[in-house]
């Protein structure tokens, strides 16, 4: 029964050094109550190393935190055709610090692979190109997240809202 109001702040192509310079003036300004981060796979295309994209990733969740401790945060890991079966170092990176601070993670590029080897279609069927999902494609993804997200607000019920506790060590 909520009100649901959409902060679209997703610039294509854009790594996590760039989320976290616009992190304040496009998603925090609008104080949000759950934020979704996504640049493992465009922190590839930059060429960023495992250290850096943890790094970045670090201080957005540290960020949003410190601007509502009540926020909450999901990661979303996607995937491109070349990198469907590969545990990608960026992806690792976001994955240790969401593990490290407890933030929950979705990896939609996971879901995607088990449809892909479930129905045996191209990635054609599901991409416009080697990254960009069709609307096939996105329902894939959108799925993913609804499923994690229905149970995860289904574990929420039984809990009282509270601040996160981020360690104060990055």
């Amino acid at each position: 029964d909520a009100e649901v109001n959409e902060i679209y702040a997703a610039v294509g192509g854009s790594g996590s050094l760039w989320g976290l310079m616009r992190l304040e003036t496009d998603v925090l300004q609008h104080n949000p109550d759950l934020v979704f981060v996504e640049f493992a796979m465009n922190d590839v295309y930059t060429s960023m190393t495992k250290t850096q994209a943890a790094a970045n990733v670090d201080a957005i969740i540290r960020k949003i935190n410190e601007h509502n401790p009540e926020t909450d945060i999901i990661l979303v890991f996607i995937t491109d055709e070349a990198y469907i079966d590969i545990d990608f170092d960026t992806k690792q990176g976001h994955r240790h610090v969401a593990e490290y601070y407890g933030v929950p993670y979705i990896d939609v590029g996971n879901a995607m692979r088990e449809e892909l080897d479930k129905t045996g279609n191209a990635w054609s069927y599901y991409f416009n190109d080697n990254v960009h999902p069709n609307d096939i494609g996105y329902k894939v993804y959108g799925d993913a997240v609804e499923k994690y997200v229905k149970g995860w607000l289904n574990e929420a019920k039984t809990q009282t809202a509270r601040p996160h506790e981020i360690s104060k060590t990055p």
